[in-house]
Parts: C-alpha cells; structure tokens; sequence
C-alpha cells in the first residue's frame, strides 16, 4: 500500500483525492482507465458522510496520531478471467459485505482489469482496502465503532 491510507484509496480507485494530513492532492487518475468499478460499502452504524472517499480516508487518518499506526489493510484478490466482468461487482461485493461489513468495518472496495505484463494475458484483480482503525465513542457504556 502506499505511505497513506488516503493515498492508496486514490490509488485503487484510479482517483484525485486531497489529504488533509499532508495538505496536498493524491492524484492517480492516470489508473482510471484499468478500474471496472469502484465502491464503499459501509456498516448500518456508520454516518453518511463517509461514502464519500476523500472524507471517509481523511477522517480514519485524523483520528490516529501514532506514527506507526495501521489504518487500512489493503487484500488484492485474483478473479477468474472466466468471469463475465458484469458480475463480478456482485462477487466482490457479497464478499466484502459478508467479511468486512457485517463485523461493523467500512469497505473501499475497487476491482481493477489490466494487461499482465508478463504475458499481455488479461489480469483482473479486486484491491480492497477495509478500514482498520476503531473509534470509541462515550454515552451510557463505551461502544465500538468503526470509523
């Protein structure tokens, strides 16, 4: 992944996204053309606000000040070429709801369709990044939630 949670979201989603941490633009919309599709999926309890790219990244990075701290776990999956590209939102999709966001945590999901370079062979691949970092928030009982 790149130096930044926000970086690699801009980076899989094949995006221009500013960050607010190191007051400038992460741009990689020279990817855009190799994304079939890009989504966030987030947890009943998560605020609307967060579908918004820029805003979910930069806000999960502001709320965590150690300097080693993880933020996102980026997974690339290989997907089967044998796929019609048409379902495959779907696949990812389902698989991303059931792992991640049934446990409480926000998916940035992109699926990505290039040329190996090795072989010019099509390479498709699902790069998810999930939020890691968990906000606790205070009213009657200390309550976990994920930004």
């Amino acid at each position: 992944m790149s130096s930044s949670a926000l970086a690699g979201a801009a980076y899989a989603a094949g995006e221009k996204l500013f960050s607010e941490y190191e007051q400038r633009y992460k741009d990689y919309t020279d990817k855009k053309p190799e994304v079939l599709y890009s989504e966030i999926l987030l947890p009943p309890n998560a605020q609307e606000k967060f579908y918004d790219r820029e805003t979910l990244w930069n806000s999960a990075e502001s709320v965590e000040t150690s300097y080693n701290s993880q933020l996102a776990r980026n997974i690339v999956a290989a997907l089967p070429n044998e796929i019609p590209k048409e379902q495959l939102p779907e696949l990812v999709r389902e698989f991303c709801e059931e792992q991640f966001v049934k446990k409480g945590m926000c998916c940035d999901l992109s699926i990505h369709d290039k040329l190996n370079s090795f072989n010019q062979s099509p390479n498709k691949n699902s790069g998810l990044i999930k939020c890691q970092k968990i906000v606790y928030q205070v009213r009657n009982s200390q309550t976990k939630q994920y930004v």
